[in-house]
C-alpha cells in the first residue's frame, strides 16, 4: 500500500513536453523533388542521387561509347546518357514530357516519373551529372574487373521498342 501511495504522489508531478505537430521542417531542399536534401554542393537528396545512379549504371552495361568518356566531350555524353536513358525499360508513360511536379517527394513511389526526374537531373545539374558518370564507369569498370568479365552482359535494361 505505501508502495501504491508512493507511485500515486509520484505519479502527478512528471511532466512531458508534447512534441510539435506537423510536419518535420526542411533545412535543405533537394533542387529536384523539393523533399528533404542532403549537405552539400548540389544539396540532392538521396532519393534522387539513387535514381540517377541506378539509370547510369543501367545505360553503361550497355551503352559502349560510355563506358568510357575519355574521348567525349561533356555535352556528348550528358546526350548519350539522356538518350539511353529515354531506352531504358519502364519508359515514360507521358512520352518525356513530366515537369517537375511529377516527380515531386510528395507523390507515393509508384507515381513519380523516375525516368523524366533523371533526364531534369542531367539537363539542369550538367557538372553533377558528369562527376556522377565517371564515379559509376570507374565502380562499373572495377566490378567487371572483379567478376573477369570483359562482355556486355545482357541488354534486358533497354526496352525493345522507342
Amino acid at each position: 500500500q505505501q508502495q501504491q501511495q508512493h507511485h500515486q504522489h509520484h505519479q502527478g508531478t512528471m511532466s512531458f513536453t508534447k512534441p510539435p505537430s506537423g510536419p518535420t521542417p526542411i533545412n535543405i531542399r533537394c533542387p529536384i523533388c523539393h523533399g528533404e536534401g542532403r549537405q552539400g554542393p548540389t544539396n540532392i537528396c538521396a532519393v534522387c542521387y539513387s535514381g540517377i545512379y541506378n539509370d547510369t549504371r543501367k545505360v553503361l552495361d550497355v551503352e559502349k561509347r560510355l563506358q568510357t568518356t575519355d574521348k567525349l566531350i561533356d555535352t556528348e555524353a550528358l546526350k548519350l546518357l539522356s538518350d539511353a536513358i529515354r531506352l531504358l525499360n519502364n519508359p515514360c508513360p507521358y512520352n518525356f514530357s513530366c515537369n517537375p511536379s511529377q516527380f515531386h517527394y510528395e507523390l507515393k513511389p509508384g507515381d513519380k516519373c523516375t525516368r523524366c526526374r533523371s533526364l531534369y537531373i542531367i539537363g539542369n545539374l550538367p557538372s553533377f551529372t558528369m562527376d556522377l558518370l565517371q564515379r559509376a564507369q570507374q565502380r562499373w569498370v572495377a566490378q567487371r574487373e572483379k567478376k573477369g568479365k570483359g562482355s556486355m552482359g545482357s541488354h534486358s535494361s533497354f526496352s525493345s521498342s522507342k
